[in-house]
């Protein structure tokens, strides 16, 4: 299976101490965000592969600033993750 993910959930898979998003119906930080993220992790299957669409690799290397060639490193040594164009 493909699964798409955006910059949040990429933020936490990379960095499970990263900030939560907000929920935009209450504005307040999603509940449980980590267990959530860890709940998508461990459902993952041997065969599934993650897209990162190339918008949200650059959203996430803006954010990382001076950390950005690091973290551009640590996403390609990742066998099941794949950066694909957005269309």
């Amino acid at each position: 299976m493909k699964l798409v993910v955006d910059s949040s959930a990429l933020a936490l898979l990379i960095n499970p101490e990263s900030t939560p998003p907000n929920d935009p119906s209450t504005e307040l930080a999603v509940v449980k965000a980590h267990e959530r993220i860890q709940g998508f992790i461990n459902g993952l299957s041997a065969s599934d592969t993650l897209i990162v669409p190339t918008p949200v690799l650059a959203e996430l290397l803006v954010k990382a600033e001076n950390d950005a060639p690091q973290l551009l490193e640590q996403l390609q040594g990742q066998a099941r993750l794949r950066v694909r164009p957005f269309d």
